[in-house]
């Protein structure tokens, strides 16, 4: 009776044991065509001329390049601000002849 059922539990094992091997070989074969993918496109990157540091000297000029748009865009905002400032001061002390026509 104890070597039938070690037989049994023998048998139970081989068949896990044929699964993980199925498993195994599946895996293997996925990773392998990850690898394939992988270096497909590493060469492609490679064919554009792209690296590292031309990545971080990209990103550090659009830096700069974001830099001077913002104080651009602020030296623009104070220009209109004065012109309009001016321009208010002009018509309070000059008068503006269809000033009486303006509607705020």
């Amino acid at each position: 009776m104890r070597i039938v059922m070690i037989e049994k539990e023998l048998k139970e094992k081989e068949a896990k044991w044929r699964t993980v091997e199925k498993e195994v070989g599946d895996g293997t074969k996925a990773l392998e065509g990850a690898r394939k993918v992988v270096l497909t496109l590493s060469n492609s990157l490679q064919g554009t001329g792209w690296n590292a540091e031309k990545e971080e000297e990209a990103s550090k000029q659009l830096s700069q390049v974001r830099d001077a748009v913002r104080s651009l865009s602020e030296v623009r905002i104070r220009r209109v601000e004065n012109h309009w400032l001016v321009s208010a001061d002009f018509i309070k002390e000059k008068g503006h002849p269809q000033e009486s026509t303006w509607q705020f």
